[in-house]
């Protein structure tokens, strides 16, 4: 059965009906950055808005890995294979004055 290790949980989940293979969901590291920006490339293919992107990873490493990072970044590997992100980053709503979490 595949598993998961989700961050703070601090233990695998069975999830029913996955393949065999191991399942995890990590932090980010400097290591991932090209993949990062890969998958980051095939998202923008697929929404059709590759005439948008300019992200690369020189441009990306310091906003996720730099001194002062402005958003984070866990991946998701099947059988140690990064094969997917979630980027995110702190808002603030002036109309609701509340906090918030943008998912990318």
């Amino acid at each position: 059965t595949g598993h998961i290790r989700t961050v703070g949980h601090g233990g695998p989940l069975t999830m029913e009906g996955m393949p065999a293979s191991r399942h995890d969901i990590r932090p980010a590291e400097l290591r991932d950055l090209n993949t990062i920006v890969q998958l980051i490339s095939e998202l923008a293919e697929f929404e059709q808005l590759t005439h948008l992107l300019e992200v690369t990873p020189d441009r990306l490493e310091p906003h996720l890995f730099g001194d002062d990072p402005v958003a984070e970044c866990l991946v998701g590997e099947i059988g140690g294979e990064v094969v997917a992100f979630a980027l995110f980053y702190t808002n603030f709503s002036t109309f609701l004055a509340k906090p918030g979490l943008y998912l990318e």
